[in-house]
């Protein structure tokens, strides 16, 4: 799971940043960005009934979202909402290591995108 500190936990924040986030997109791995006004992370790991049509197949994904996650919790911004999911089904399934690449090259999409830029409150 996600550290209890960077969780993102109400439904409504969630579905706020869902839909009014900028995304961003690496190899199987999608991230919609939010900023907010406080100055902390918040994260969290979604998976969708239309890539993953069994709850086992879903409750893995999120699991291993979140595994692969922490090693790269300081390269995201300091003052957002950060919605992760896959954007489609991984063909010979979810694996560890390449979602781990994918959010590695995820993190470096979002730093050289938010380079130089004003960011929103």
């Amino acid at each position: 799971m996600v550290p209890r500190v960077y969780r993102l936990k109400n439904p409504l924040s969630v579905q706020k940043a869902f839909r009014y986030g900028k995304p961003f997109f690496f190899g199987n791995v999608s991230a919609r960005i939010l900023f907010n006004v406080d100055d902390t992370t918040k994260i969290a790991c979604v998976s969708a009934k239309k890539t993953f049509r069994l709850a086992t197949d879903r409750n893995r994904a999120r699991r291993i979202l979140s595994e692969s996650i922490k090693p790269f919790l300081g390269g995201f911004p300091s003052n957002a909402y950060v919605v992760l999911s896959f954007k489609r089904k991984p063909e010979g399934g979810v694996g560890l290591v390449s979602t781990m690449n994918d959010i590695e090259g995820l993190v470096k999409a979002i730093n050289s995108g938010f380079s130089g830029r004003k960011q929103y409150e």
